[in-house]
């Protein structure tokens, strides 16, 4: 955001600014949402980590939770879900026991993707989301409950994640649960002349 000029490089090259994201962090030693009924912090919810059985669940239930997403919604349906999937493991540290789909009553309602930050001491959320029927409904929360917990396990001082700063619900929550805001970095995208995919920058 600081870099205008490089904006301007951006934009003669053909790329164009998708959204800004804000960068937010919580301690781990912070006390999860004392506000959180019994029932919010995941007690009717079976976790299922991710492994090769499990995978084609994983790309439902992402995909899923893309409709009417408020968080970069301009990049639902640009790639494949096997490559969101490649791309959700780059983006930080991966270890398949921090990944999980949430189920109520054996239906998929959301989706929680940790990833290591070792440099910070932290775990970064690298993809949560909720799906459209099960939305309003405390999932966001018990899969909150299930990262402070997993930052836990994991001895790790920090809990990170970036969020689009249109998705306003979503900053609601976070707030909630601690989180304060460490930076921003604007997000720009090219879109291939095919128009049937798009390489995030």
């Amino acid at each position: 955001p600081d870099a205008p000029a490089l904006g301007d490089l951006l934009s003669k090259l053909g790329l164009r600014c998708l959204t800004r994201l804000i960068y937010l962090r919580r301690a781990s030693s912070l006390v999860g949402n004392a506000s959180l009924s019994h029932a919010a912090t995941g007690a009717d919810l079976e976790w299922v980590p991710f492994s090769r059985k499990s995978e084609r669940l994983f790309e439902r239930t992402i995909e899923a939770t893309y409709a009417q997403t408020l968080d970069c919604p301009e990049l639902s349906g640009v790639r494949r879900m096997e490559d969101v999937l490649a791309g959700h493991r780059a983006a930080a540290e991966f270890d398949p026991a921090n990944w999980f789909v949430a189920l109520r009553a054996g239906t998929p309602v959301g989706v929680l993707l940790l990833g290591g930050l070792p440099a910070q001491d932290a775990l970064e959320i690298v993809y949560m989301g909720v799906s459209q029927p099960a939305r309003g409904q405390g999932v966001a929360d018990a899969l909150l409950w299930r990262a402070v917990r997993s930052t836990e396990e994991r001895s790790v001082k920090y809990l990170a994640l970036a969020v689009d700063r249109r998705n306003v619900p979503a900053r609601r929550v976070y707030a909630r649960w601690g989180f304060v805001e460490t930076g921003t970095r604007d997000a720009w995208i090219l879109s291939a002349s095919s128009g049937d995919a798009a390489t995030p920058i």
